[in-house]
């Protein structure tokens, strides 16, 4: 997983660069205002991962 940890953040940054991202200033990792799943789905395709099943749980939602 060490390879990986930079993903999420790099993902994120460009995510909102190109105006994915509505929210301005420091948000949360979690906030509503990042698409969780086509995050996820593109660390999958980087690792080469063409089958993933994302579900989303939000435990403070429940």
């Amino acid at each position: 997983m060490g390879d990986a940890t930079g993903l999420p953040l790099a993902l994120g940054l460009r995510m909102f660069v190109e105006g994915e991202i509505p929210i301005k200033g420091v948000i949360s990792p979690e906030s509503e205002g990042i698409n969780h799943g086509k995050m996820l789905l593109e660390i999958c395709n980087l690792f080469g991962i063409r089958d993933a099943s994302i579900k989303i749980d939000r435990s403070w939602e429940c």
